[in-house]
């Protein structure tokens, strides 16, 4: 059973749908949210280690190339 929803809850937008003083009451079976996700800064780093491991790899190719030519 619900009363009227506060504003700025999420359930306002169901509140101007339904009529909360009539005789039957108004009961809610589901109530879907948007899901927690992780931040998108956490890919920042393992990008950041990615692109340290290429730039170390071609910094040693780079200098054996020059030894040897």
């Amino acid at each position: 059973l619900l009363e009227e929803p506060l504003p700025g809850s999420p359930f306002e937008k169901l509140g101007n749908q339904v009529d909360f003083y009539g005789d039957n009451p108004v009961e809610i079976k589901a109530v879907m949210l948007p899901a927690e996700r992780i931040w998108k800064e956490v890919f920042y780093l393992p990008a950041l280690l990615l692109l340290g491991g290429v730039v170390l790899l071609q910094r040693r190719r780079r200098s054996s190339e020059t030894v040897t030519t």
